[in-house]
């Protein structure tokens, strides 16, 4: 499991009110690339993971000046593709959840390949419980 814990701005809000579904689509991305990184992938090489699909949903609204807490997990992993979970919760209540699947590709090639041993190895780590 991979944690962030922040404040948002208040730039961050949409007309004054609640946090922009596009600025919070952007911290899950920025963390969901940290985690990357995490498992050993690293950008700009030989391979990288594509997401494939990102199923996104909202529970409660986000607000500025309050902590958010982004936890970044791995779901499920196989041969060239896994499954990444994420969720932010703020004030105790989860408010968002977000599940993509990645596929680990050839950055020469354009096709995808399979994940390296040691990253799967680090991968399965950070499976959620």
């Amino acid at each position: 499991m991979f944690e962030f814990v922040f404040v948002p701005d208040l730039e961050d809000q949409k007309g004054g009110h609640h946090v922009d579904n596009v600025v919070i689509y952007g911290w899950l991305d920025r963390q969901r690339t940290a985690l990357f990184v995490e498992m050993g992938f690293v950008p700009k090489t030989d391979f990288f993971p594509a997401i494939l699909k990102a199923n996104i949903e909202y529970h409660a609204e986000l607000f500025a000046e309050s902590p958010v807490t982004i936890t970044s997990t791995i779901k499920r992993v196989g041969n060239s593709s896994f499954v990444t979970l994420q969720t932010i919760e703020q004030d105790g209540k989860t408010c968002v959840t977000l599940e993509s699947v990645a596929v680990n590709v050839n950055n020469h090639s354009r096709s995808s390949m399979p994940i390296p041993g040691d990253v799967a190895a680090r991968m399965q780590g950070l499976m959620a419980a």
